[in-house]
């Protein structure tokens, strides 16, 4: 059995002056319109968008990947967040295991 490649990226947090928040005022047009689409659906910006906004592909595919979540997964609403809660714990992301729950 094959061992799944594993990824070794620098973290990426505003705690290391790595990565800024981007707000509808100071983001590029591409991101603004990837913003403007996140809070047509969750009705304001949160800030885990907002960071990931500086790459407005890795945003839009976030919000894709939600949408198909929700309407093609088949999953019921508790399973949805289920998956959600786990992913975010087994990422040891407690911003998004609290934003989940």
């Amino acid at each position: 059995m094959n061992a799944a490649p594993e990824l070794d990226l620098p973290a990426q947090t505003l705690d290391s002056g790595s990565l800024d928040s981007a707000s509808l005022d100071s983001a590029s047009t591409a991101a603004r319109q990837v913003l403007d689409k996140a809070e047509a659906q969750v009705r304001f910006i949160p800030n885990n968008f907002a960071n990931m906004v500086n790459s407005a592909c890795v945003l839009g595919t976030f919000l894709e990947i939600c949408v198909r979540l929700r309407s093609n997964s088949g999953f019921t609403p508790v399973e949805r967040k289920v998956a959600l809660l786990v992913n975010a714990r087994s990422n040891g992301s407690g911003h998004c295991t609290a934003a989940t729950a």
